[in-house]
């Protein structure tokens, strides 16, 4: 989710809750702070970085909520169909 705040920077939010291989529970939270335009190119290697930053990968991520802003659900660039692309790659990659 990204909002903005008094000072016009974008906030994200990135809350991740997941099952590790060892059947452990784990949740990332963090707030990031996006100066300038946020483009869902930005906001997506934000994302990925963030949970390489937690040695998590990208195919750890089985849904996604956003609040509907045009950087995050457009049909090209924008941050869920990057995110979408880059996960489908992998697994093809992996063979998933």
């Amino acid at each position: 989710d990204e909002s903005t705040d008094i000072s016009d920077t974008a906030q994200l939010v990135i809350f991740i809750c997941g099952v590790n291989d060892s059947f452990q529970i784990f949740e990332m939270l963090k707030l990031i702070s996006l100066k300038g335009i946020t483009k869902g190119e930005d906001i997506f290697y934000t994302v990925e970085n963030s949970l390489c930053e937690n040695n998590s990968d990208l195919e750890i991520i089985s849904r996604i909520s956003t609040d509907g802003v045009l950087a995050m659900v457009g049909k090209e660039k924008e941050a869920i169909k990057l995110l979408i692309d880059k996960i489908e790659s992998t697994r093809k990659t992996n063979n998933f």
